[in-house]
């Protein structure tokens, strides 16, 4: 079996800085089976990863191999003594081995950002690069590179609301959950739950430990005030970070989601609405005010837009009418 390059290797070879042994494995390499299965499984992924992080549908199949041909970028090329006056199939045949090479860098070697995202009301489960899980409730998104190494923070830019399952690594290496340059969520092993909403930014600790680096708009970075939160704690705010409230409460009940349920609990219609709204892509209309203030208690099922919203109105005692995304609660007559 052929020696199989290590990345830095490829690194080297694809900058022309091998030596000549080094050369040569990586040639031999990327001219064996193995080598040739290596690249095309990571062709194969890179090339589902590309379909799957556009939100409004895949590109066609000519977009995604332009892309990654266009993220190619050989190093220039370097003129050796006697080149010149060798045949043209030797030229043709290192010419391949250099392209094969780019696309082994590129798919092995170097980070890449990607994205994942879900529809209105769907969920969606993400395995990062650690071993480490995440579930995106409807309507949003995390972008991170595909490769964190050991040598940096794993880092996650998220949009909308996820629940997070943390694994703690041999060396200490921190996860950080960013919503803005003003707020992040620094943890080294935990469960959470994260959203970022117009509404507002909540966190809710399931498990585990983390801190909070929430900063004033006028404030640099070195000044973010940390707060480090308990199991059982939730903290929001609405635009200003620092302008946080936080309390205890059943954390079991933000994360109902990730199974499929909305659990009320004494929940105004209010903040229904805005669930509604922001999660499932709903316009809602309530035609009397005063319904905003009612509240109710319950286990909703979320994976059938039509039962939840007939659930919802049987809790609150309202009649419900919907023409496509438009809902409009009323009193019952």
């Amino acid at each position: 079996m052929e020696p199989v390059p290590s990345k830095e290797l490829l690194a080297r070879f694809y900058r022309g800085q091998c030596t000549e042994a080094e050369h040569r494995l990586v040639v031999t390499w990327l001219q064996s089976a193995a080598g040739e299965e290596a690249v095309h499984a990571a062709m194969e992924d890179q090339w589902e990863g590309l379909k799957k992080e556009q939100v409004k549908g895949p590109p066609d199949d000519q977009q995604l191999f332009d892309r990654i041909q266009a993220s190619i970028q050989p190093p220039a090329a370097r003129t050796r003594p006697g080149l010149a006056g060798r045949t043209l199939r030797l030229a043709a045949s290192l010419a391949g081995i250099l392209l094969v090479a780019g696309l082994a860098y590129w798919l092995l070697v170097v980070p890449r950002e990607v994205t994942y995202a879900s529809d209105y009301g769907q969920t969606r489960t993400v395995a990062l690069p650690d071993g480490s899980r995440v579930v995106l409730n409807g309507n949003s998104r995390i972008r991170l590179v595909n490769d964190w190494g050991t040598d940096r923070p794993r880092t996650v830019q998220l949009e909308g609301e996820a629940f997070f399952s943390v694994v703690h690594t041999r060396s200490h290496q921190p996860f950080v959950v960013r919503t803005s340059d003003r707020f992040a969520v620094q943890v080294l092993g935990t469960q959470f739950n994260v959203s970022s909403r117009q509404s507002g930014t909540r966190v809710i600790l399931n498990e585990g430990r983390i801190a909070l680096d929430l900063r004033d708009a006028r404030a640099p970075a070195a000044q973010a005030r940390k707060v480090v939160m308990q199991p059982g704690e939730l903290v929001e705010f609405k635009e200003d970070p620092t302008a946080y409230t936080r309390r205890m409460v059943n954390a079991e009940l933000f994360s109902a989601w990730t199974d499929n349920k909305l659990i009320l609990q004494n929940t105004s219609l209010r903040e229904i609405i805005t669930v509604l709204e922001e999660s499932y892509g709903f316009r809602v209309r309530v035609t009397d005010p005063q319904l905003l203030a009612q509240q109710g208690s319950g286990s909703i099922p979320t994976d059938d837009p039509e039962v939840l919203l007939a659930t919802i109105a049987e809790v609150f005692d309202l009649q419900m009418n919907r023409n496509g995304v438009r809902v409009t609660f009323s009193p019952s007559p």
